[in-house]
């Protein structure tokens, strides 16, 4: 049976360079709308019934959830295979005007405390660093746990060059990644790098 594979992270994070890095292989097929995992079984069957590059059964779909409300069922972490990724505040957080910045650093702080709970409750996923994938060791974890090609590479998308938080604002997005990064570490049941 076709697995699905949800790389959950936040605005920033580099989850679609993830899933374009992944999609890159054979054996995955990138979905890449926005859906909403509120019945276990119509979202999952929704992307089961995309067509597949890789007609075995082996194949493996991947999606990226960006937002809260894109889960809210738990029999997800059950059916689906996850991959936590988190990144540091000073290069996920960017806004295009200044006016942004304390709703993109509240918002950061509310993703980075649902990922959490998340991973306290999905065991066996995989938890990376934006910092696991560019040192190639994230890829190499994955290659290995869902059996992709020895030459599936991560491929960096860039993003457009916007305005970082003021420095305040920097200081308690990073305190919040510590803190996230700590819990995750000692309370979560996660694979990591």
């Amino acid at each position: 049976m076709k697995r699905i594979i949800l790389v959950v992270s936040h605005l920033g994070a580099g989850g679609t360079s993830l899933c374009y890095s992944l999609a890159q292989s054979r054996t995955v097929e990138w979905v890449q709308d926005g859906i909403i995992y509120d019945d276990p079984i119509e979202a999952v069957e929704s992307i089961l019934v995309t067509k597949h590059k890789y007609s075995n059964i082996v194949g493996l779909y991947v999606n990226e959830v960006l937002y809260n409300y894109q889960i809210s069922h738990k029999k997800i972490y059950e059916t689906c295979e996850i991959v936590y990724l988190i990144r540091e505040p000073r290069t996920s957080i960017r806004v295009m005007k200044p006016k942004d910045a304390e709703f993109a650093l509240d918002y950061y702080i509310f993703r980075l405390r649902r990922i959490y709970e998340m991973a306290k409750q999905t065991k066996g996923a995989v938890f990376l660093r934006w910092e696991d994938l560019v040192s190639k060791r994230g890829m190499t974890l994955l290659t290995n746990k869902f059996y992709l090609p020895d030459n599936t590479q991560f491929i960096e998308l860039k993003s457009e060059n916007l305005l970082e938080l003021p420095r305040q604002m920097l200081k308690k997005a990073e305190e919040a990644y510590e803190l996230c990064l700590f819990r995750i570490k000692n309370k979560a049941q996660v694979v990591t790098c």
